[in-house]
């Protein structure tokens, strides 16, 4: 007969498995939101923005209340504190805006980063285990992978009607969701992901196919042109070859860090002669199918001349003619489609016609305003210090007010300007509260000898989306064309912040 307490130790352990199973299913639902939204955002945007704007509350509500029957949610209440007073302050900002006339916003993707990305790790007790952190990147590398195989069978021709079907374009960007930036972003995402796979790999097989889906999906990134992006990208490789030989010899750990900083120059330039050897690649391409077109169009204007000249000789056919023609069909054989190939008149130079109005010049050029960028946070500065309203409890519109001081801006082209904007002093304060936080657990991360490769990449990745976030509104406001590169930075932040706490108990 079985003892009663391992009757009982065996009854709590099955229903902490259960429990953890529906934890885990949360967030699993939730990834599979986000990757329909990317999958499906450029082509039924609006099935996914309903899906994953409205329903992904959700399930971080459904495990903020699973979260509530553990025992180590009363023992571990700052962290539960720390998710709970962006909420709070959501609410009363959005019922100052409400009573200000402004327009509300949905609080369902904002709520599930502090009340599933951000606790999870803590929340689900899955700091050993990880597999949260291995089901979201499995999610994530499921879009990228896919993305970067579309555009290898892109440029090798495979896809038919290259280029103008299978991938998008932004004049020779890479264009995958709202903007080639955004686009480079996911794809650093991918690349950071595969490498903390392969860290987690225990065959050296395994190990190698992963680094290879990381660097195979540099191809697509150095085709976003997105040189922050490329630039911090180069730092993320160079910085993990680095910090793997962290505790060997020192002759190695030197070779490694000399490596590692020429990696960055090297791959920003390899990035960019592949860059203008695909945009050559594409003007050379509507050139010549201009080039069709124009012929087309003498040998239609030759055809219409024989048939006319048929006509007056034949009058009987003149009748005919005239019924099989309409004025469209004229229209229809005489146009052109417009080219998107752009000459300079002043220097000759040959370009594309681009949908984003970046402006982005030699990086030599844009290198001390940013691209224009310190103008847009000298506006943001002005209008919070001129506005109560705005620094008490932020605003609904960060355009209108922009483009009264710099001119069109569609953010305030930094995370942190960004959510001062929205949610005032107050909201800011709580985004450098996180943000310190995550600091302060990459960095020691990082240097603690004991840390694995793991928890290592985790921490660059985060640094990475940082300094990324630092150039684009991509933290903290939670918003519906950025949510899924906030997502993976608080899912991060929750597991550096559960490994940073091991590390204070282990001393």
């Amino acid at each position: 007969m079985p003892h009663p307490f391992s009757r009982a130790s065996a009854l709590v352990s099955s229903q902490e498995n259960r429990l953890r199973t529906l934890q885990l299913s949360c967030l699993t639902i939730s990834c599979a939101l986000i990757l329909l939204y990317l999958y499906l955002n450029t082509s039924l945007g609006w099935i996914a923005i309903f899906y994953a704007r409205d329903y992904i509350v959700l399930f971080g509500a459904a495990f903020f209340a699973l979260s509530l029957t553990r025992p180590s949610f009363w023992s571990d209440r700052g962290c539960w504190v720390l998710c709970l007073v962006p909420v709070i302050w959501f609410l009363i900002s959005e019922s100052f805006l409400f009573l200000d006339g402004q327009m509300r916003e949905d609080p369902g993707l904002f709520f599930s980063m502090y009340l599933l990305a951000y606790p999870f790790a803590a929340g689900a007790e899955d700091g050993d285990r990880r597999k949260g952190l291995v089901l979201a990147g499995g999610f994530y590398l499921c879009y990228t992978l896919f993305q970067t195989i579309r555009v290898l069978l892109c440029l090798l021709d495979f896809l038919p009607g290259f280029p103008l079907t299978g991938v998008t374009w932004d004049g020779s960007r890479l264009y995958l969701l709202y903007h080639p930036n955004v686009s480079g972003c996911v794809l650093m995402l991918g690349v950071g992901i595969a490498l903390i796979f392969g860290f987690r790999s225990h065959g050296l097989r395994g190990k190698i196919l992963w680094w290879l889906a990381a660097v195979v999906q540099l191809i697509p990134l150095a085709l976003t042109n997105s040189r922050t992006i490329v630039l911090l990208t180069g730092g993320l490789l160079g910085a993990t070859l680095f910090f793997s030989q962290l505790g060997r010899s020192p002759k190695r750990l030197l070779l490694s860090l000399v490596i590692g900083l020429a990696f960055v120059p090297l791959f920003f330039t390899l990035s960019k002669s592949l860059y203008d050897w695909h945009t050559a690649r594409l003007i050379s391409y509507y050139q010549a199918q201009a080039v069709t077109e124009a012929w087309r169009a003498v040998d239609s204007a030759e055809s219409s001349s024989q048939d006319s000249e048929a006509t007056q000789e034949n009058p009987l056919l003149a009748g005919e003619s005239q019924e099989g023609s309409s004025e469209e069909d004229l229209e229809e054989g005489t146009s052109q489609p417009d080219s998107p190939v752009v000459v300079d008149p002043n220097t000759g130079e040959v370009s594309l016609q681009t949908m984003t109005t970046s402006g982005q010049g030699s990086l030599k050029e844009n290198f001390s305003s940013f691209n224009g960028r310190t103008k847009i946070w000298k506006g943001v500065l002005w209008t919070v210090t001129h506005s109560h309203a705005i620094a008490l409890y932020g605003c609904d519109n960060v355009v209108s007010h922009l483009e009264l001081h710099t001119g069109i801006a569609a953010h305030a082209h930094n995370s942190w300007l960004q959510i001062l904007m929205r949610r005032g002093w107050v909201g800011l304060l709580i985004a450098l509260v996180f943000t310190l936080q995550a600091l302060r657990n990459a960095l020691v991360l990082l240097f603690r000898r004991e840390s694995d490769g793991v928890q290592r990449s985790v921490a660059l990745l985060l640094l990475c989306i940082m300094g990324a976030a630092f150039f684009e509104p991509y933290l903290f406001t939670a918003d519906l064309s950025y949510f899924f590169i906030e997502f993976v930075f608080f899912l991060s932040a929750g597991y550096l912040q559960v490994w940073y706490r091991q590390t204070r108990i282990s001393r």
